[in-house]
């Protein structure tokens, strides 16, 4: 019991590091210290994001509850590209701050307002007549959420990068990844228990979402605590727009750098327009939202066995070439979701399974090949510059596609083919899986090529 206590304080204390635990860099070459720092923050992980993954199905069940259809879908299906759209005020935040702890801190604490106010909203809506701007109020607020989120990953991408020498990268962020699928899943089957719960006793539906929210916000206080004890950097500012003040301004002609928007644009614009539907698809086939979590939960399991294979792969051979297969892979997948017109549940399961690959263990690829194109100078205003042009289009591409659904449902439009009768949602996965499958074009462009540091 002693000994536990001991590991305990040692997991708890200020990971400040000693001059000769650092490279010329400043980056921690210690294990034992970034060992912690990596299960800090995927514990961190799974009390500001991974709760949220857990949200993605729910968002679809709150928004009919309220009385909403496929607008408000494709707007909170939007969600992403409002977390790209202001990743920039991370770069700003951490600017302003000089402290990547700090900046983050204040970044929880805009979650936590965010998740409370979701909270009571749908405490609001218990009345009948408040649900018309419930449902406003709760997109809006949605919204918000997802761009703390956004802004969360911004700060602590550029931690991660400054804190982790490259050849650690894929060691320190598969475990931090890892720790929050198995998170994810957690809060994935916890929130679709409940709401399944609440569709079956509908007096308390209403509640059971606020409870949901609630825990949103109260575990973004929790990891305020948890990340005061993470080895603190002092960011590598550049400026957005203009050189000044001692500081270089970002090379926005680098041909990198918009091979990184390009490759976003398209693998995000079709993932997120797709993504957006798949739930209100299996609702309109009567599955349950219990089944719906099993399914999703297939993902988390593939990803978290994909993340202990791929840190160990990237830190050996990079991860542009690994992103290149996966993304292709996953894209050619995304067709299953037509065939399940044939098929029924079978390609759906297919696809989760395959699917797991382009959860966390994508989102590590992505980022960590961010890490590696990027300079340490100007690191989270890359990152937050390229996703405000990244935000915007994928915006435009969820909502335009909650839109055409709306459209084409609107047309009863329907064809028979081979025996099964498509319908909207089949020709709107058929234009996501290509658009998707269009992403690896900008990597194999790029090649190898970097922006090179000051």
């Amino acid at each position: 019991m002693k000994s536990f206590l001991s590991h305990l304080k040692l997991f708890f204390q200020d990971g400040t590091p000693a001059p000769g635990q650092v490279d010329d860099r400043g980056r921690i070459t210690d294990r034992a210290i970034q060992n912690r720092n990596r299960l800090k923050f995927g514990i961190g992980n799974i009390m500001y994001q991974s709760e949220e993954c857990g949200l993605g199905p729910i968002h679809t069940a709150i928004i009919k509850a309220l009385g909403g259809g496929a607008v408000q879908l494709g707007y909170m299906g939007a969600a992403g590209s409002v977390g790209s759209l202001v990743q920039w005020l991370g770069a700003w935040l951490l600017a302003r701050t000089g402290s990547s702890r700090r900046a983050m801190t204040f970044a929880l604490l805009g979650g936590a307002a965010a998740g409370f106010a979701l909270t009571a909203l749908l405490l609001m809506a218990l009345e009948p007549g408040w649900r018309p701007w419930c449902l406003t109020g709760y997109v809006i607020f949605g919204l918000l959420l997802a761009g703390a989120s956004g802004i969360q990953v911004n700060i602590e991408t550029s931690w991660i990068g400054d804190l982790t020498p490259p050849s650690m990268m894929g060691w320190f962020t598969s475990i931090k990844w890892l720790i929050s699928a198995l998170g994810g899943l957690a809060f994935l089957l916890l929130f679709g228990a409940a709401a399944q719960w609440g569709a079956r006793h509908p007096q308390y539906e209403l509640h059971v979402y606020a409870a949901l929210l609630l825990l949103v916000g109260c575990s973004h206080i929790v990891a305020v605590l948890l990340i005061r004890t993470i080895s603190d950097r002092r960011p590598q500012p550049a400026n957005l727009l203009f050189a000044g003040k001692g500081n270089a301004r970002l090379h926005y002609a680098a041909l990198p750098f918009w091979g990184y928007i390009a490759f976003f644009v398209l693998w995000s614009g079709g993932r997120s327009s797709l993504i957006g539907f798949t739930t209100a698809y299996l609702l309109s086939l009567n599955y349950s939202m219990t089944g719906i979590s099993m399914l999703l939960a297939i993902q988390f399991v593939i990803s978290g066995l994909m993340l202990l294979v791929l840190g160990r792969v990237t830190d050996r051979f990079g991860s542009r070439r690994p992103l290149i297969a996966v993304s292709g892979v996953i894209a050619c997948c995304m067709f299953l979701w037509v065939a399940s017109a044939w098929f029924g549940l079978a390609p759906i399961i297919l696809y989760m399974i395959v699917n797991g690959a382009a959860g966390h263990a994508h989102s590590m690829l992505a980022i960590n090949y961010g890490q590696e194109i990027f300079p340490s100078r100007g690191r989270a205003g890359y990152f937050g510059m390229s996703r405000v042009v990244i935000g915007v289009a994928v915006m435009l591409c969820t909502v335009s596609a909650g839109y055409f659904l709306h459209a084409v449902s609107a047309a009863g439009w329907t064809w028979q083919l081979w025996g099964a009768e498509l319908n909207a949602y089949h020709l709107l996965f058929t234009l996501c899986s290509l658009f998707t499958l269009c992403s690896v074009v900008p990597l194999l462009l790029v090649g190898r090529q970097t922006i090179p540091e000051e």
